[in-house]
């Protein structure tokens, strides 16, 4: 949290930053890997004070991020755009892209917090050491039966794949991952194809190989109820 303060008083005005000069900023991406539950997290320890829970890329770019100090921010919010209707497709997003960004934001509502001894983990310390054999893989995986191990451009991963009952059963089930995931600290790469296809793709980015993270993030995903699930 030291370090998030003192990115914002470098890129902003000493007081506050905007969510979008924050985000894009070339030392913020190096050294944070769960930007969005980092600036969560200092908001819930009254560090900061933005509106809303979530930030998002694009739709929340001039969004003000306030420093606190003693309880109170430092300086009075001039605008508070996640007020305003959400009607316009963010630049270089596509409208099935923002429709798809609209009906996540409908089910977000229904998530809740998950709690795990990994919980606000990061890759900060992992290391090649720590990179899971992939002839150790299977018996790992022996538990975990909807998980297979697999190559993704040549980097070993482990992946989950089914069918979901329609597009919003999906959505449901990408989000609730999502939500895992920004309280891990650790991020999979997610899919979704012919509108209700999902696949989830986990390795840790960092050492470009399967971990420890990515196990216990996997079993935490497994126990998301979203059903009929059908493994393609």
């Amino acid at each position: 949290m030291v370090q998030l303060i003192k990115d914002i008083k470098r890129i902003g005005d000493g007081k506050s930053v905007t969510f979008g000069a924050l985000f894009d900023d070339e030392q913020v991406q190096d050294f944070y890997e769960a930007l969005i539950g980092t600036l969560k997290g200092a908001k819930k320890k009254k560090l900061i004070d933005f509106p809303g829970q979530f930030l998002l890329k694009g739709q929340h770019d001039k969004v003000e991020i306030i420093l606190v100090e003693g309880g109170k921010p430092l300086k009075e919010r001039k605008t508070t755009p996640l007020s305003a209707p959400i009607s316009p497709v963010a630049p270089g997003m596509t409208k099935v892209a923002f429709r798809s960004a609209v009906i996540a934001t409908k089910f977000s509502s229904s998530f809740s917090p998950r709690s795990s001894p990994k919980r606000n983990a990061t890759c900060a310390g992992i290391s090649n050491k720590d990179i899971i054999k992939p002839s150790d893989l299977p018996a790992i995986l022996e538990s975990m039966p909807r998980w297979c191990q697999t190559t993704c451009n040549g980097v070993p991963v482990i992946r989950y794949s089914f069918r979901a009952k329609d597009f919003a059963s999906a959505m449901i089930f990408l989000n609730e991952v999502a939500e895992i995931a920004e309280t891990e600290g650790h991020h999979p790469d997610l899919h979704l194809t012919n509108y209700r296809e999902v696949g989830i793709i986990l390795y840790t980015h960092k050492v470009k190989g399967v971990t420890p993270l990515d196990v216990a993030l996997a079993k935490l995903i497994d126990k998301i109820n979203v059903e009929p699930r059908v493994k393609r």
